[in-house]
Formats: structure tokens, C-alpha cells, sequence
């Protein structure tokens, strides 16, 4: 018996059996051979499934386990994966596992092998530390992907510049080779994505959040000077420095 949730169905299943002998004891109690009979056949029963539960949930947890390779090798070819919970463990659901994709073995799924031979996926995982207010930016990997973390599409997301103040978060970053900002709200008790500004290769992009306006030029611009005009702000460009760091315009 591996957990808790595996013992407490063998205490309900157990009680639900002890009503059933006591229904038939009061149904059948005119007819004792047949009586001791059935009651010998379901304790019977339940000491061979108690006995041998292990051994058949490992056996699922191994079919369900060639199932899967045959499902991502079908679903994703041009994948490889890395399968954790190859061995049915404590804690461990038989037929669910954790799958990441080789080439971002960081973050992926939880897939779990239904009753009709499918695989569904049931949760999202991640080896991406995000519990610092400044690396929250990582989370964008579960925003961007459309629910789909294990596919070739995952995005190329690197880290450019950032400017915190209190519980307002702005990163300055590369996702897909394009300059991006990215606006989050960070608490103690959680954080949320504000807002995701995009601009071009080779350009700049730039948002306004709580009467600030942030920019970000590409490090791929070629202009020597340009001039953004902002409401009553404004910023002229032109030092190269200023490329691939997040401008904040009071």
C-alpha cells in the first residue's frame, strides 16, 4: 500500500462489502449454506484484490507506459522526450506521467491514460524557478504556448532588462526574436500578467502602465536617432547604449 488515498478506498470498499454481508445476513438467513457461501466469496475476493493490488496496479502503470511511447511517437515524431515516472512510485497515479520535451526539458505536462486507452492532459509542470519576483517573467512559457508545452512551437523567451517598483513588475525581453515588454502585478500573495507589448524586429515597442510609459529599441536597430512622442512625454534616441535596456519615461 503505497499512500493514504490507496488505503483510505480499501477502507471504504471493506466498509461498503461489511454492509452488503449484512444485508444479505438479514435476506438470507433462512438459507446458511448458501449465505456462508457468498460471504466467503466476496472476503475471499477482497483479501486477493487487498493481496495483489500492487502487483496489477504495476501492471497498468507498464501497459499504460508503451502506450505512451506509441502516442508520442504518433502525436510527435520529431520529439524526443523525457519520461519521469517510468516505475510506478509512491505518490504516483498507475498510468499518469510526467513528459518534457528533450530540447526545454524545463518545463511540460502531466499526462494521464484514460479509461478508453487515450492519454489527456491533466496538468502543466515546470523545473523553472519562479518564486522570486524578479524571475516571475518565466511564466510567460505557460502564457504564450496556448496550452500546448510539449510541441516544437514552445517559445524562445530571453531575459533583456527589468524595473520593479513595489508591487509593479516590468521585464524587457526577446520572445521569438522579437523585443517585448511584459507587465506583471506581484504580491505576496501571487502575481497576474498585466499586459504583453510586441514590435518588430529591428524596432522598438512601448506601453504605458500606472501614468509611466516604458520602451524598449531592438539592439537590431540601424537608425542613428529617432523621436518618440508619448502624450505630454517624450524621448529622443540617440545613443546606442540605450539598446536592448528598458527606458522608463516619467
Amino acid at each position: 500500500m503505497d499512500t493514504s488515498a490507496e488505503l483510505l478506498s480499501f477502507i471504504l470498499l471493506g466498509a461498503l462489502l461489511l454492509l452488503v454481508i449484512i444485508c444479505l445476513c438479514l435476506t438470507l438467513r433462512k438459507h446458511k449454506k448458501i449465505l456462508v457461501a457468498l460471504i466467503s466469496l466476496i472476503l475471499i475476493g477482497y483479501f486477493l484484490y487487498f493481496t495483489f493490488y500492487s502487483t496489477i496496479e504495476k501492471q497498468v502503470h507498464e501497459r499504460a507506459y508503451n502506450a505512451l511511447l506509441v502516442y508520442l511517437e504518433q502525436k510527435h515524431p520529431n520529439i524526443e522526450f523525457i519520461i519521469e515516472s517510468k516505475l510506478l512510485e509512491p505518490g504516483v497515479d498507475a498510468g499518469s506521467f510526467f513528459v518534457y520535451p528533450n530540447h526545454f526539458p524545463e518545463i511540460g505536462v502531466q499526462l494521464k491514460r484514460q479509461r478508453d486507452g487515450s492519454f489527456k492532459q491533466v496538468a502543466s509542470t515546470s523545473r523553472i524557478e519562479t518564486s522570486h519576483q524578479e524571475d516571475i517573467w518565466k511564466t510567460l512559457y505557460f502564457s504564450l504556448d496556448d496550452g500546448n508545452l510539449i510541441d516544437e512551437n514552445i517559445p524562445v523567451i530571453t531575459k533583456l532588462d527589468s524595473w520593479i517598483k513595489d508591487d509593479l513588475t516590468v521585464f524587457a525581453l526577446l520572445v521569438n526574436d522579437k523585443p517585448t515588454i511584459a507587465t506583471f502585478t506581484y504580491k505576496v500573495s501571487g502575481y497576474g500578467l498585466y499586459d504583453v507589448k510586441y514590435g518588430n524586429i529591428g524596432e522598438y515597442v512601448m506601453t504605458t502602465h500606472d501614468n509611466l510609459t516604458f520602451l524598449l529599441i531592438d539592439e537590431r536597430y540601424e537608425g542613428d536617432s529617432f523621436k518618440i512622442v508619448d502624450d505630454d512625454k517624450s524621448y529622443i534616441y540617440h545613443s546606442a547604449e540605450d539598446k536592448g535596456k528598458l527606458i522608463v519615461l516619467e
